[in-house]
């Protein structure tokens, strides 16, 4: 049962909710848009500006409930997706109150850094300073267009007494995508599949070279937003858990889910679990890069490819332990190998690739963020961002590309395990329901999807169990 006194402020702070805040943002309280543990977040209406807004609204005003909301203000300011949508700037008044944490956040850049990791292309170094200038990082995040003020600074609303967040409205998140994909027999298209992964990439690059990191980056948590040239732009939403790279940061304050979480987490709760070792992770960039390659496999097999071995060794031993135990274990077999391997190598040889360096449960031998955007797969890209200007920009700004690579039309999950459980007791079959889950659509594109075609047919039901 939840905290009755907690139930009642919630009650208490909903039932006083104005359908209007600073005048200006009219809230559909009937049109609630999602919920976490602690905020609720409904469609809007900014009426200034006659667009659709997301009002993230606070169901308290705990210590955790402004220490959630400053985070992502301060995050925001320094993604740069703070931005006004009246005249002056909203981050301009930021700056006069801009605590240690924001400052640190700001400082956390070295472009010298960032300029020789690029350079090492080969390229040279003007153009990449012309492919670092044309990716927006910017428009990788959602947009903060408001925030609760008390007295000028964040805070609780003076007229209104409400804690709250004004976001820019997206449409459907890449999770929801992916399922209704599933229930259609739809795929994503080659072409789809390295423009998704290249956003993947350049939303953790545009964390990493501000100094952060994220840790619950998932198919939830991306969502897509019509880009000011008028095509789809895929951000992520939630920045409230964003954290300095290379910080000790208590397990306790880590959210996550863990069937995206790296092996490193895996270890560090291990220990914790051990009941003893340290209580804290030291926080590295290198585990969001797991996250989105967990992520890019979810939109090629239609479900969290460990998914179906958390749920079940969770049910079978009522904890975490053994799957952790699977995942800290960097002696195991790679995550892509064998049957999966050759799958995704039948889509493409270097995506394949890439998705195998992003998984590498050995963090020494994973890629880095940089490494991913001079991967050979995202060549084509690259060279449409270098050819639209030779010289770097003033003003950065981003698109998307387009080849004309045909894409698979059918892949899911092949039977074959891509890893041995962590005993030698085999998991119980899954239920003969399970197996209705698949679409049925034949391939005939070139001889590399016969192979796909023919470990389709032989689908594990059990990685059917979207979690």
């Amino acid at each position: 049962m939840g905290d009755p006194s907690r139930s009642r402020s919630q009650n208490k702070y909903k039932s006083q909710m104005p359908d209007v805040l600073q005048g200006r943002f009219k809230i559909s309280l009937d049109q609630e848009l999602g919920e976490g543990s602690f905020s609720k977040v409904y469609r809007g209406l900014d009426t200034q500006m006659c667009t659709n807004v997301a009002v993230k609204v606070y169901k308290d005003h705990t210590e955790a409930s402004m220490a959630a909301f400053q985070k992502c203000v301060a995050v925001s300011r320094t993604l740069g997706s703070l931005r006004s949508t009246v005249g002056r700037s909203v981050s301009a008044g930021l700056e006069e109150s801009e605590d240690d944490e924001a400052m640190a956040y700001r400082n956390s850049w070295n472009p010298t850094a960032l300029m020789k990791d690029v350079s090492s292309l080969g390229i040279g170094d003007r153009r990449a300073r012309s492919l670092l200038g044309n990716i927006d990082v910017r428009c990788c995040f959602v947009s903060l267009l408001e925030f609760s003020k008390c007295n000028g600074t964040p805070g609780v609303d003076t007229d209104s007494e409400q804690l709250f967040l004004v976001f820019e409205e997206g449409g459907e998140s890449l999770g929801d995508k992916l399922k209704r994909y599933s229930q259609e027999g739809e795929v994503l298209s080659t072409t789809e599949l390295r423009n998704l992964q290249w956003a993947l990439v350049t939303i953790v690059y545009g964390l990493h070279s501000k100094g952060l990191v994220h840790l619950d980056i998932k198919p939830a948590n991306i969502v897509r937003f019509k880009g000011e040239n008028g095509k789809d732009q895929w951000k992520l939403i939630d920045l409230d858990g964003c954290m300095l790279t290379g910080t000790q940061a208590p397990l306790d304050d880590i959210a996550c889910s863990m069937v995206y979480a790296s092996p490193e987490l895996a270890s560090a709760r291990l220990r914790l679990s051990h009941g003893g070792g340290d209580q804290s992770l030291e926080l590295s960039r290198l585990m969001d890069v797991w996250s989105i390659g967990m992520t890019a496999m979810e939109a090629i097999f239609f479900t969290p490819i460990l998914g179906p071995w958390y749920s079940e060794w969770l049910s079978e031993t009522g904890s975490e332990y053994k799957f952790l135990k699977w995942l800290a274990d960097t002696s195991t077999e790679a995550v892509i190998s064998g049957d999966m391997c050759d799958a995704l190598a039948a889509i493409d040889p270097d995506m394949c690739d890439l998705l195998r360096r992003m998984l590498e449960k050995d963090s020494s031998k994973r890629a880095s963020i940089t490494e991913c955007l001079a991967h050979d797969w995202f060549k084509p890209i690259r060279k449409e961002i270098l050819e639209i200007d030779e010289e770097p920009p003033d003003i950065p700004f981003g698109g998307d590309v387009e080849d004309e690579s045909a894409g698979l039309e059918c892949l899911h999950l092949p039977k074959t395990r891509p890893m041995p459980p962590p005993s030698d007791e085999a998991p119980t079959p899954p239920p003969p329901e399970a197996q209705k889950c698949s679409p049925e659509k034949k391939l005939g594109h070139s001889k590399s999807y016969e192979q796909a075609e023919h470990l389709r047919r032989n689908i594990s039901s059990k990685a059917c169990v979207v979690m």
